[in-house]
């Protein structure tokens, strides 16, 4: 008989996710919460890193209090070794032809992975790899990689936001 994460269902989540899974004070806390109870959550690797600047952007103060920014930065890293070793939790590596990948990806849908500044999707465009090679549904509010799912027949879903009784006060 298998053990009972083994059967159940895997979803793929985006920087979006990791950051509710992290922040406790964050409007997806509970739900990515409740999500990472039912299904097995695997989390692309660029993902993790796209985390780690507004993580330090955040508790920085806007980069005018570094120490503070480094501190959440040494708390990102235990969460992130904790996950590693989690039962639930399975991180999709990135590999040189993902980014390879990635890039085409760039290239064909410029519409999605390039902003009105002419600013890079990059990290869009390599959780779009992981979700192309995974074929898993991915929880996201990126409105550009949900457009980029339905033109390739990939499930998307939303992360709910919900704002706790402690944060109305």
């Amino acid at each position: 008989m298998q053990p009972k994460a083994q059967r159940q269902e895997q979803i793929l989540i985006d920087t979006t996710g990791v950051w509710g899974m992290f922040l406790e004070g964050s409007v997806y806390h509970k739900f990515m919460g409740r999500l990472r109870a039912k299904k097995i959550i695997v989390i692309p690797l660029a993902s993790l890193l796209e985390n780690v600047y507004p993580v330090y952007r955040m508790f920085s103060e806007q980069y005018m209090a570094f120490e503070k920014g480094l501190e959440k930065l040494q708390i990102l890293a235990h969460f992130y070794r904790a996950m590693m070793i989690e039962e639930r939790v399975r991180v999709h590596d990135l590999t040189l032809g993902d980014i390879a990948l990635a890039l085409r990806i760039i290239n064909e849908d410029k519409n999605l992975f390039i902003d009105e500044r002419g600013s890079l999707k990059f990290f869009d465009a390599l959780i779009a790899t992981a979700w192309m090679r995974t074929r898993l549904p991915l929880y996201t509010n990126d409105k550009g990689l949900r457009r980029f799912g339905e033109r390739h027949g990939l499930k998307s879903r939303e992360i709910r936001k919900e704002v706790s009784a402690q944060c109305l006060s």
